[in-house]
Parts: structure tokens; sequence; C-alpha cells
């Protein structure tokens, strides 16, 4: 990939990151498994249940700490330039959502 960067990461119970920012790359948080709080360099926390996501500009300096009993997992994608849109498409004849099997053409 070019536009954006994946990691998946694994945080052991009462571990933490350090505090880190991004000259360029915002960074979305995905938290896969477990409990972890995002704290920001201003001395906010904010609570990160199991399914959540946490969007984070790139100058913002934050870092994570498992909170849980359990290790955490977070998968973070990072990237720059913004939103590309819509731009998704189909076959000709194609339908986009549907039933399993069903090839979207209808008699």
């Amino acid at each position: 990939m070019t536009a954006f960067g994946v990691n998946a990461v694994v945080i052991p119970a009462g571990y933490e990151s350090g505090f880190h920012a991004h000259e360029q790359q915002e960074e979305l948080y995905f938290i896969h498994r477990g409990t972890l709080e995002m704290e920001f360099g201003d001395g906010s926390v904010h609570g990160l249940e199991e399914g959540t996501f946490a969007r984070v500009d790139a100058p913002t300096m934050r870092k994570l700490r498992n909170v849980g009993e359990d290790d955490a997992v977070y998968v973070c994608v990072g990237g720059k330039d913004g939103y590309v849109g819509r731009d998704a498409y189909a076959p000709e004849g194609e339908q986009r959502v549907g039933p399993a099997g069903d090839s979207g053409e209808r008699s």
C-alpha cells in the first residue's frame, strides 16, 4: 500500500506506549480486544472499549495504556491527505447489496 499504513499491536496488561505525534499522518485506532485508555498531551484521558474507534490528528500528542487484566489488541491505520470519497463502483448489472448468490438480475 502506498496511501496509508496499517499496524496491529498487542499491549500486555499494565503496559503503556510512550507519547508520540506525527508530522503529517493522522491515525485511526480500532480496539479489537481489551480496554485501553488514550491520554493526550493536554492531560485528558479517554477510555476505549472493545469495538470502538478513535481518530487522532497528526500533531496531537497521544499514548495508549492497557487498563484491562488481559492483553489488548488494537489496529492502527495512518495516512495523510484526507478521504477520497465514494469512488466504488460495481460491474454493469451487479447489485451492490443483496442476498448471497443473487446476481442482481430481475425477471
